[in-house]
């Protein structure tokens, strides 16, 4: 499915998650990256492991990003930009993520992010109203042991532009939404969508299946599968800094 090309988002919100939440035991946390034509900047809270905020262009040394706590015992972590990429059919900033470990491992990862501003806030196991930002991509969670609070929001005009909203509890637990897509060629995608939130104490396991039809109304495939998370409250967001057309072209 190449709706979206996701493979630069996907490396993004890995390395957010891996961050925030292993500081979410100690509170709400936040993880954002803006990145531009002049190059990266870094935000993050994480409270007890540490909070900082840097900005890096090519060219300039590596930064190390401060890690406070038991994260920080184990772990060092530098980043820096080795070129910014405008031309790109996705404009974006070449990063590279080192990793040290206290037992000897390191590793690099190259990272190129997208121009745009991104970011993740979480509380697991908590209740925090995060505010609405209005990005182009947008998801609020509440996911508590009797219901899930959900507020999900895309404005990508001409292409999509739709919101859900709402809470699914105990009774009443389907969440169904048909989802309209333009392509660049104009022809359409309709989604069929069905998420059940299957509850425990611990986790909410997200199960969904997705049919995509032409717009003939002929079914082209089904997508299905199951997201576990951890009961408590999360925000992501995603406002792309380039043309949107970028991300539809040549999608089928």
């Amino acid at each position: 499915m190449r709706y979206l090309r996701i493979k630069y988002i996907a490396v993004l919100v890995a390395i957010s998650s891996m961050l925030v939440l292993s500081a979410s035991y100690a509170g709400a946390a936040s993880l954002q990256f803006t990145a531009n034509e002049n190059g990266l900047q870094i935000a993050y809270d994480l409270k007890k492991l540490g909070s900082d905020s840097v900005s890096l262009s090519p060219g300039e040394a590596e930064e190390e990003l401060v890690l406070d706590g038991i994260l920080g015992r184990f772990v060092r972590l530098r980043v820096r930009v080795t070129a910014v990429a405008p031309d790109d059919k996705i404009p974006n900033v070449k990063t590279v993520f080192k990793v040290f470990l206290t037992t000897g491992q390191q590793f690099e990862l190259p990272v190129p992010l997208p121009f745009g501003d991104y970011g993740i806030e979480l509380g697991l196991f908590k209740k925090n109203n995060f505010a609405v930002r209005g990005a182009d991509l947008e998801l609020s969670l509440q996911c508590a042991l009797r219901q899930t609070d959900y507020v999900f929001n895309i404005a990508l005009p001409p292409y999509i532009t739709d919101n859900l909203a709402g809470t699914a509890t105990m009774g009443n637990n389907v969440i169904n939404k048909e989802v309209l897509i333009t392509l660049a060629d104009q022809s359409t995608r309709r989604l069929d969508l069905k998420i059940i939130p299957v509850k425990t104490i611990p986790i909410t396991f997200f199960v969904y299946t997705i049919d995509v039809y032409d717009q003939n109304n002929s079914l082209l495939k089904t997508l299905s599968g199951m997201i576990p998370l951890p009961n408590g409250s999360y925000h992501i967001w995603m406002d792309f800094g380039f043309d949107i057309a970028k991300l539809f072209q040549g999608a089928s």
